[in-house]
């Protein structure tokens, strides 16, 4: 028996990472976590 797999996350083709990076960063700075922001 043969099992196949398809993944639920799709990349993102304009994805920039230093903007992504910035973006988590801000969001956990400080004393607690901007939820909405981390999960976008």
């Amino acid at each position: 028996m043969s099992y196949q797999f398809y993944g639920t996350i799709k990349p993102k083709v304009d994805f920039n990472a230093e903007v992504a990076a910035d973006t988590l960063y801000d969001a956990m700075k400080g004393s607690g976590c901007d939820k909405y922001r981390v999960i976008q």
